[in-house]
């Protein structure tokens, strides 16, 4: 591969992205609509009880992209060609409304009153079952996020929103500025964050090389939706799903011409734009093209992380500089829908120490990202194919002194994963809906570290291929009130091409080619999901899942953070087998979760001290192998309530346990909990809709440990997190983020405080 400069550069890409948008949005704003003559249509809602305006009642005409929110009175108007329609009108906390309406032009605006209803997850996901599924029916702890919702949470990164969600750990150490902050479910263990899928409109963005999700690169603002899914899911999704699934949806295109902008500016010199623009146009009676556009620009001047007792003359602040741009293109023709997406993310993120390179230490995760999609739908069969490419440059400047000497070496690693996805679905009487599918996905990385100070190279390369099929049935019994899920799937996962190049001693003795390896896992998990009673939901599930090694353990040699490593070409996958039960239960308007499990895993990976000593025996040479078990356990509880018509409550607790219970190469950690696994963690928030609207929210981490041997301890913090909007005008918004009200200084590693307060304004202008 070829080798570039890595001095730290500004880009233009950001500013010619943004001139474009704006020469698009001119353009299209000055493009007559076109399709059929459109009308007016208004109406009001509100509380059959009360008579009171609802706000934010979600009004749609069902299967067209027609259809508007109610805004502080209750109204909403739109435009939408005459004929006749579905109306559906949906509020957390009260019935679906749903009416044949007959729209003319100069009808009478319709009154809609909505009734109470217990709150209940009744959104329909598709992460769960790769089927579309209301939530009440899976046999599973499950959570949906809105767009709305993470805005309410007033944080800049969307790992940072989930952080206080039951079951989920978020290592994040340095704020915005964190390299490669992680996040994991159900107490896997944060310092190993593959173990826990992440999917972006439900293609993996897990690297075959570290195993790591960039977090950093998903931006808020594209976002649509997010589902979460706790536990196993291997038995649709294969690898790394050991933990659960995330799956994050992206926004979709709406008809008409819609643009915003928001302006950000706030604490450590942080300061920010993004600009969104969609539209779309009705190309007949059931055609629909329509794009979305999105740039994003995030800039800080940073902070000094060190505590003040590791600080040296060669420490400065972190910074900051971060740009991506975001494309999708969509076409619906009937029940039949193409979507094509590219992102584009671009940064640099300072490391807190200079000694001679211009910007010092710093990282670089370049990434183009894209995915073409195509699903389809008839009276009885469903269908989804995802094609994608993912191309990370991670680059590197590490810079050092050893004693008198200056030491200076550039990272540069091209890691690819890309492949095909494939599921169809359809129903067979008594069989209830069987699904089946087949996936292909190959992952790659050619990376090398090139010396500056010496002619020295360390180099490494590898791939991993897998093919996988599953099989799922979904079956309703006794009315619909008992459903049960039943999947099993295959994989075959083989690791090739690879080959370690080092002119550096000792790593020189181990060049070559290294042993191709074939590996296959079988994933079987059975649910049952019971409505015991009218608002009481009953589940039950038991699974196996696994995680195959990363290529970094496969075929990288070099220095780690527990020193001088060799790669082993020879790993198996880790398994685990999971159990868990819960309940789900309304009270009125308030909604109560309760999730047990119990999970057993085996062959975890561990580095272990080999039999050679490198450097005259001054260090150990480690490898990792498959030897630990472990079980992990916990509980997850969730509560939700309406506290009348200006505020609601919100409250989470998670308490669980990662230890190691066998250890025969090293007894000394059985017993040791997992790192970076908090034994509890807690959340209440309480939401406000009135003069303003906003949250406060107050979280709670236990304390954890950051080394295997449980010595090094990160003490248990808590922080307030304060977020208000206040709408100035029917287009222009502005809000205040307050993260770590009081200021709490708290570790989240062993080497990295967290930044504190900051303060973020942002002004929003909406057309």
């Amino acid at each position: 591969m070829g080798f570039k400069s890595l001095n730290r550069e500004k880009k233009p890409s950001f500013r010619i992205m943004i001139c474009n948008v704006f020469l698009i949005f001119i353009m299209l704003i000055t493009i007559p609509t076109l399709g059929a003559e459109k009308v007016a249509f208004s109406g009001e809602v509100t509380d059959a009880k009360t008579g009171e305006p609802l706000i934010g009642t979600n009004v749609r005409l069902e299967g067209t992209v027609w259809g508007a929110s109610t805004n502080s009175e209750g109204h909403f108007t739109f435009e939408c060609p005459a004929g006749s329609y579905r109306l559906v009108a949906q509020h957390i906390g009260y019935k679906v409304f749903s009416k044949l309406v007959t729209i003319r032009s100069g009808m009478p605006a319709l009154k809609i009153s909505l009734n109470e209803a217990p709150i209940a997850l009744s959104e329909v996901v598709i992460t769960a079952t790769r089927t579309p599924t209301p939530v009440n029916d899976i046999p599973a702890n499950v959570s949906v996020l809105s767009s709305a919702s993470i805005e309410a949470k007033g944080s800049l990164s969307l790992d940072d929103a989930l952080v206080a969600e039951p079951g989920v750990d978020v290592r994040r150490a340095s704020g915005i500025f964190t390299m490669s902050p992680t996040l994991v479910l159900r107490g896997t263990g944060a310092n190993e964050p593959s173990r826990t899928l992440v999917l972006l409109d439900g293609v993996p963005i897990n690297k075959s090389d570290t195993g790591e999700s960039n977090w950093n690169r998903i931006k808020t603002e594209t976002l649509e939706r997010v589902e979460i899914v706790r536990g196993p899911a291997s038995a649709l999704y294969g690898s790394n799903a050991m933990g659960g699934v995330i799956n994050l949806i992206t926004k979709k295109p709406d008809a008409g011409i819609h643009a915003k902008v928001n302006l950000q500016g706030g604490s450590l010199g942080t300061a920010g734009v993004d600009l969104s623009l969609s539209g779309g146009k009705i190309l007949g009676e059931d055609q629909f093209i329509g794009f979305y556009l999105n740039g994003n620009y995030l800039t800080s001047d940073g902070y000094i992380s060190e505590p003040l007792i590791d600080r040296t003359e060669y420490t400065v602040k972190r910074f900051l500089d971060e740009n991506s741009q975001t494309a999708k293109l969509m076409y619906i023709n009937g029940t039949h829908e193409i979507t094509a997406t590219y992102q584009r993310y671009d940064d640099e993120r300072g490391e807190g120490e200079k000694i001679q390179a211009p910007d010092g230490e710093f990282r670089d995760f370049d990434t183009d990202f894209f995915t073409l999609q195509y699903i389809g739908s008839s009276s009885r069969w469903h269908w989804e194919t995802r094609a994608f490419y993912q191309l990370e440059k991670y680059a590197r400047i590490d810079e050092r002194m050893r004693g008198a000497a200056y030491e200076r070496f550039d990272v540069l690693s091209d890691r690819i994963d890309q492949g095909f996805l494939s599921s169809i679905s359809f129903y067979s009487g008594k069989l209830g809906r069987l699904s089946l599918g087949i996936d292909v996905k190959q992952g790659s990385v050619d990376g090398a570290d090139t010396y500056r100070t010496s002619p020295d190279i360390v180099a490494n390369r590898g791939t991993l291929t897998m093919l996988s099929g599953f099989i799922q049935d979904e079956i309703s019994l006794f009315q619909n009130r008992v459903n049960v899920v039943a999947g099993l799937r295959l994989d075959q996962v083989k690791f090739e091409k690879g080959e370690i190049n080092s002119t550096l001693a000792p790593w020189d003795t181990y060049n070559g080619n290294l042993d191709s390896h074939t590996w296959e896992a079988i994933s079987p998990r059975f649910g049952v999901n019971y409505q015991m009673l009218k608002d009481t939901r009953l589940y039950a599930s038991v699974g196996k899942a696994f995680r195959g090694s990363i290529l970094d353990d496969l075929c990288r040699s070099g220095w780690m953070w527990v020193g001088p490593k060799i790669a082993n070409p020879y790993l198996e996958p880790e398994t685990m087998t999971n159990t868990e039960l819960g309940i789900q239960q309304n009270f009125g308007r308030a909604l109560l979760k309760f999730t047990g499990y119990y999970a057993v895993g085996k062959d975890f990976l561990y580095y272990l001290e080999t039999e050679q000593t490198i450097f005259g025996g001054r260090f150990v040479l480690m490898q990792r192998q498959n030897v630990a078990r472990v079980i992990m356990q916990g509980i997850e509880t969730s509560a939700q309530s309406s506290l009348g018509r200006y505020f609601d409550l919100s409250a989470g607790l998670t308490i669980s346990k990662s230890a190691i219970e066998a250890f025969p190469e090293r007894k000394d950690l059985t017993g040791k909990l997992l790192t970076y696994s908090p034994g509890q963690k807690a959340k209440i928030s309480l939401g406000f809709d009135a003069f303003i609207d906003g949250s406060v929210t107050w979280e709670w981490v236990g304390k954890q440990y950051n080394d295997d041997l449980n010595t090094d301890v990160i003490s248990a913090y808590d922080a307030v997190h304060i977020n208000v909007s206040k709408r100035l005008t029917k287009s222009v918004c502005a809000d205040l983020w307050v993260r770590n009200l009081f200021d709490t200084q708290y570790l989240q590693s062993e080497i990295a405080l967290d930044p504190g307060r900051i303060i973020m304004g942002t002004l929003s202008f909406a057309h």
